[in-house]
């Protein structure tokens, strides 16, 4: 799978140039929108791997929805997952989505960021298996949320980037992240009602003890399902509408978009 994407931020590691017109042409809101998008570019069977100039351009989104997708084709349970990696930058949390999924033989679900090949692993010094990282490698938008609110972690240092960190990104993460356990997995600059706050000032207080109650439920997902899903089905500050707005990888901010059904 990896020989089919390219995440636009790593060209230095693979001594590869990506133009700015392939970020903003290459990024897709659904897997029906990559494959196509792969196949234009290569006509070989998805099975073959490609050179860079013939991958398609992303993220770790990207990454995590077409593995999750994989899994899913062969009757495997899996779910993307909107966190924070503790492990790409010294004392910071960068955000991240990876794959879980569930492990039958181990009985557990397992957390994979696929878009590690050996380089990428080396260069980012990993101290974990890719395929089964500890949870305290990569914690979820809700746990960062819970520790921040409780005062045991500095919010500024999880978020886009040091100029750009603080509540109102772990608060996007977190509406992500609940989305995408609903089968919505949005794009990572998507924006709407509670997933579209700029400044940690832009939440009132009832806001945030709703997304108290929100962050518990994704981190016990399996224990509250039939709330989680209800939590957001009946909250319209939750729930992704019809109509969003969105930053695209090549930051170019665009209103209006139309999104219905699963992404």
């Amino acid at each position: 799978m990896r020989g089919l994407l390219f995440h636009y931020g790593v060209g230095r590691m693979y001594n590869h140039v990506v133009s700015h017109a392939r970020v903003r042409d290459d990024e897709s809101r659904t897997v029906r929108e990559m494959l196509a998008k792969i196949v234009a570019l290569d006509k070989r069977p998805l099975t073959e791997p490609r050179d860079f100039p013939q991958r398609l351009i992303g993220c770790c989104r990207d990454y995590a929805l077409l593995l999750a997708a994989m899994l899913r084709h062969q009757g495997v349970p899996a779910r993307v997952r909107f966190g924070f990696a503790r492990n790409l930058q010294a004392n910071f949390g960068g955000d991240h989505m990876d794959t879980e999924y569930w492990d039958a033989n181990a009985g557990r679900w397992k957390l994979v960021d696929a878009q590690q090949d050996e380089r990428h692993i080396r260069a980012d010094k990993l101290q974990f298996d890719p395929y089964d990282i500890p949870h305290q490698w990569f914690p979820f938008a809700g746990e960062i949320w819970q520790q921040a609110r409780a005062g045991e972690i500095d919010p500024h240092r999880y978020g886009y980037s040091e100029s750009a960190a603080g509540m109102w990104v772990i608060q996007t993460y977190l509406g992500l992240d609940l989305a995408a356990l609903n089968k919505r997995e949005m794009l990572i600059g998507d924006q709407w009602e509670l997933a579209s706050v700029s400044s940690d000032e832009d939440t009132t207080a009832e806001e945030a003890t709703l997304l108290d109650h929100v962050a518990d439920l994704t981190l016990r997902v399996d224990e509250t399902w039939p709330e989680a899903l209800a939590i957001y089905e009946e909250n319209a500050k939750l729930r992704v509408p019809s109509v969003i707005g969105s930053f695209s990888l090549a930051k170019e901010y665009r209103r209006g978009i139309l999104v219905g059904g699963i992404v």
